[in-house]
Formats: structure tokens, C-alpha cells, sequence
């Protein structure tokens, strides 16, 4: 939605516009709400921003994001740079109010604990 929203805003589309490239743009589950919901629904602008975000927004996907980042763990054979990758960008789902900093701190923390070797996980602590 923040990609979509910032292209709006530098094509200077019209509410409309919005609309209908919103519209063209679904895919996925995400396009059979167009089947789901009335026309009434999904054809305003405001309508369906709601229900995007009713479905794939919110509460509920931090909620899930939360738990996918609590229960991460490195993969035999997996790079510390690809366990890093993976969780610093569910830690900004899991924690989209949070402040960066504080976000940070919870990505590192999350990391560690990922890591599963408390002895690495401590010489990375010291350093």
C-alpha cells in the first residue's frame, strides 16, 4: 500500500485513477475481494482501502508476524547474513509503530535468540 500510495502521489493520479489502478494492480487473494465484497465496496476508493486493510493490514498481520518472528530459527547451513536478512524485515511487520531504534533493538535481540548457539550468540553480545 506505501508503493502504491507513493506512486499516486508522483503520477498525480485523481481519486478515480487511484481506483482503477488500485483495482488492476490486485492480485492473488488479494484480488478475489473484488469477487468477495459488493460493488458498493470495492467500488470506491475508500471502500476498498477498508477492506485491504480489514484483510492483510492491521492488527492481525503484526500479530502474525510477531509469532513467525518469535518462532524463527537458523536453518542447518544457513548464513548469519541470510538469518539477519529474514528477520529484520519481520521485525518491521511485527513492530510497524515501533521507533527505529527501538526496532532495532528488538530485531538484534530476536536475532540472537534465532541464532540457537548461545556461545556465538554471546561473543556477538560482546562485540
Amino acid at each position: 500500500m506505501a508503493q502504491f500510495s507513493n506512486c499516486a502521489r508522483h503520477n498525480k493520479w485523481t481519486r478515480a485513477e487511484r481506483l482503477a489502478y488500485l483495482r488492476n494492480s490486485l492480485s492473488g487473494e488479494a484480488a478475489n475481494i473484488l469477487w468477495y465484497y459488493s460493488k458498493e465496496e470495492t467500488e470506491s476508493l475508500s471502500g476498498l482501502m477498508k477492506i485491504l486493510e480489514s484483510r492483510f493490514g492491521g492488527q492481525a498481520v503484526s500479530d502474525k508476524h510477531r509469532i513467525e518472528l518469535r518462532n524463527r530459527r537458523r536453518r542447518k547451513n544457513e548464513t548469519l547474513q541470510t538469518l539477519h536478512s529474514d528477520v529484520r524485515p519481520l521485525a518491521a511487520l511485527a513492530y510497524p509503530d515501533a521507533p527505529p531504534k527501538t526496532r532495532e533493538v528488538i530485531s538484534c535481540d530476536y536475532f540472537l535468540e534465532a541464532i540457537g548457539d548461545p556461545g556465538l550468540a554471546l561473543k556477538i553480545r560482546e562485540r
